[in-house]
C-alpha cells in the first residue's frame, strides 16, 4: 500500500480561490443585429398577437411549434421570457441579461408555467439571479446552455413538478446547477447528460454534474490511484434510491438526496454551495470526518428518523446543521465557525445530543431550538465569540421546545458567573456553566484513506478548544488518546497523532480521557463488488486543524466586477 498523508490545512490551494463571474453580454456584443425584447410575455392570450408582429414563427402545434430565436432579451426586474399556459414552443440562438448599462443582477432568465413540449437550446443567461425556472412542465428539452447566476441562491435551472425533463450540455459558470422538486416519483425522474460546474478560478476547468435516479445504491468511492484532478464533482442530486456512500470525494456544489434508504458521508468535503449536504426523507443520514465550506446551509436534514454530524469542520455559513423533524440525533466533536445565523439549528426534532462541538464566531445564536424540539441535551460544548458578525439580537443559546438540558457548557468571553439562563420561553437554564473551554477531540481520515475498502486506516487525532487570550482555537500538544484500547502519544511537541489502525468491528472508536468519539463505518466491500458512479474528486483529503491556517471568507459579490 503506497504511503499516504493527511492533508494539515483547511482545505488544499485549489480551493483557495475566488469566484470567478464572467462579464456581463448586452446588446452591444451583437452590434444591433439582434433585435431586442425587455420582460417578454407569452401566454395563451397574446400568442396569436406575438407571430402576427414577427416575434415568434409557426403555428404552435407539435409539428409546426412556436419559434423564438435570435433575441436578445433584459429582465432587470421580471423573467426576461415568460411563458404560461403555451405549449409546442422552441426558444434557440437566445442571449438574456440584466439590461443595458443594468449594474444589478436582473430577475430570472427564462419562467414557464402550465406548458408542454417546451424546448430551450443554444442560450446564454448571463447577470441573472436565477436561470431557467420551470412549473408544471411537461416534456421539457433543454441543451446547450450557458448560465451565470447568482453565486449565493441561484441555480441554472430548477424544476417544480415538471415530467418528462431532459437536459443536455449544460455549462453553470456561476451559481448552483440544479433543484428539483414535486409531489410524485416520476417527477425526479429527469435524465441529464453532460452538465458542468466551472472551476471558480479557471472557467476552462469543468467539472461533471452527477445525477441518479431509482439506483439501488449510490457508491462514489474513487481509490487512490486516481488523479486528484479526477477527483471533483460539480454537485450532485440523488433520487429515491437505496443506500448512497460518499467515500473520500469532493464537490464544488449542493450534494442532494432526497426519498432515499440512506445516506453515509466519510472523508468528502464541499464547498460554495446553496446547501453543502441536503437529505430530505432520508431516514438514516450520518456526516463523518468530513467538512463544507462557504454555504448557506452546512448540513440540512429533514424528515429523518436518525441523524449522526460527527467530527465535521463546517465553516463560513448561514446554519451550520440544520435540523426538521429529526426522530434521534447525535451532532458532536464538530468544529463549526462562522456562521451569521445559528451554528446549530434544531426545528421539532427530539431525543437529541448536541455535545463536545466548537462553535466560535457565530452571528445570532449559537444553538437554537425551536417550537416543537424535545428531549434534547445540550452538554460540554464550547460556544465562543457570538455577535461579531452581525448586528441580529445574540446570545450562546435559545430555547423554546420542551424537556431540554443544558449543562456544563462553557460560554465565552463573557463568562456567566452564575447559572446561564438560555433565552426562550423554554426557560431552561445552565445550572454549571464551565468556567474554562473545554478539549474536543477531533478524527480525520488520510487524503487516500478509504473506509469503504480498507481495513487499515490511517487517521490523525487532535484535541482543540479556544484559546481566550487570542479568542481563536488552539490545538493542544503532548496529548495520548486510545484508539480500540491500545494508547497512542503525539511526538515531542506536537499538536497530532498520526497512525494506521486496522478497522476492528463497524466503528473506530477514540478517547481523550473521559471523552469517547465513535466514527461508525460502512460495511467493507471487495474491490471487485463495489462501484463507482464516477471518477471525479479532489485529491485533497480532510482538513485537520493543527496548523491553525483558516481561510478568510472571500465575500460573494452581490453585484458586478
Amino acid at each position: 500500500m503506497k504511503t499516504k498523508s493527511l492533508l494539515i490545512i483547511l482545505v488544499m490551494l485549489l480551493f483557495l480561490t475566488a469566484a470567478f463571474i464572467p462579464a456581463n453580454i448586452s446588446a452591444e456584443e451583437y452590434n444591433g443585429t439582434r433585435p431586442t425584447k425587455e420582460h417578454l410575455y407569452i401566454n395563451e392570450t397574446n400568442v396569436k398577437d406575438l407571430v402576427t408582429e414577427g416575434v415568434l414563427k409557426g403555428s404552435g402545434t407539435p409539428e409546426d411549434p412556436y419559434v423564438l430565436e435570435n433575441y436578445v432579451l433584459y429582465g432587470p426586474v421580471l423573467p426576461a421570457l415568460w411563458i404560461v399556459n403555451v405549449s409546442n414552443i422552441v426558444i434557440r440562438n437566445v442571449v438574456i441579461s440584466p439590461g443595458k448599462n443594468e449594474s444589478n443582477w436582473g430577475r430570472t432568465g427564462i419562467t414557464i408555467q402550465n406548458a408542454s413540449n417546451v424546448v430551450i437550446e443554444d442560450v446564454t443567461i448571463s447577470y441573472m439571479m436565477q436561470g431557467i425556472i420551470a412549473y408544471n412542465v411537461h416534456g421539457l428539452k433543454v441543451n446547450k446552455i450557458s448560465t451565470v447566476v447568482n453565486p449565493d441562491m441561484g441555480y441554472a435551472i430548477q424544476l417544480f413538478n415538471c415530467t418528462e425533463v431532459e437536459i443536455k450540455s449544460v455549462d453553470v459558470l456561476s451559481g448552483h446547477v440544479l433543484l428539483v422538486d414535486g409531489t410524485k416519483k416520476e417527477n425526479f425522474d429527469v435524465k441529464v447528460e453532460d452538465v458542468y460546474k466551472s472551476d471558480p478560478k479557471d472557467p476552462t476547468i469543468k467539472y461533471p454534474y452527477l445525477y441518479f435516479f431509482s439506483r439501488d445504491s449510490v457508491i462514489l468511492s474513487p481509490g487512490e490511484l486516481t488523479k486528484d484532478i479526477e477527483r471533483i464533482y460539480g454537485g450532485m442530486f440523488v433520487a429515491f434510491s437505496g443506500r448512497v456512500i460518499l467515500d473520500g470525494v469532493y464537490f464544488y456544489d449542493d450534494v442532494i438526496v432526497v426519498n432515499s434508504e440512506s445516506l453515509g458521508v466519510w472523508n468528502t468535503g464541499i464547498r460554495d454551495a446553496r446547501f453543502g449536504i441536503m437529505a430530505k426523507n432520508v431516514p438514516s443520514v450520518g456526516v463523518y470526518s468530513s467538512w463544507i465550506y462557504n454555504a448557506i446551509y452546512g448540513i440540512y436534514v429533514e424528515n429523518s428518523d436518525s441523524v449522526n454530524v460527527k467530527s465535521c469542520i463546517i465553516n463560513y455559513t448561514s446554519w451550520g446543521v440544520f435540523l426538521i423533524n429529526a426522530n434521534s440525533f447525535n451532532v458532536s466533536n464538530n468544529y463549526i465557525r462562522r456562521s451569521t445565523s445559528n451554528a446549530v439549528y434544531i426545528d421539532h426534532s427530539g431525543n437529541g445530543t448536541i455535545t463536545h462541538n466548537l462553535i466560535l464566531n457565530v452571528g445570532s445564536y449559537g444553538i437554537w431550538l425551536s417550537k416543537g424540539t424535545e428531549n434534547v441535551s445540550i452538554t460540554w460544548n464550547n460556544i465562543y465569540m457570538v455577535g461579531r458578525i452581525s448586528e441580529l439580537t445574540t446570545g450562546y443559546g435559545a430555547d423554546y421546545g420542551r424537556n431540554n438540558s443544558w449543562d456544563h457548557n462553557f460560554y465565552g468571553p463573557m463568562v456567566p458567573s452564575g447559572p446561564y439562563n438560555v433565552t426562550g420561553s423554554a426557560k431552561s437554564c445552565d445550572k454549571h456553566p464551565l468556567n474554562d473551554p473545554i478539549p474536543i477531540l477531533r478524527v480525520s481520515f488520510g487524503k487516500n484513506t478509504f473506509v469503504l475498502r480498507e481495513s487499515a486506516l490511517f487517521v490523525g487525532v487532535e484535541v482543540i478548544t479556544v484559546n481566550d487570550t487570542t479568542n481563536d482555537i488552539e490545538a493542544l500538544r503532548n496529548f495520548t488518546v486510545t484508539i480500540y484500547g491500545k494508547k497512542y502519544s503525539t511526538p515531542e511537541n506536537s499538536t497530532i497523532i498520526t497512525t494506521y489502525v486496522e478497522r476492528q468491528g463497524d466503528a473506530l472508536t477514540v478517547r481523550y480521557g473521559s471523552q469517547e468519539l465513535i466514527i461508525p463505518l460502512p460495511e467493507k466491500i471487495s474491490k471487485r463488488s463495489y462501484r463507482i458512479a464516477a471518477y471525479v474528486l479532489l485529491g485533497a483529503g480532510i482538513a485537520l486543524l493543527v496548523t491553525g491556517v483558516y481561510m478568510n471568507r472571500q465575500q460573494k459579490k452581490k453585484g458586478r466586477k
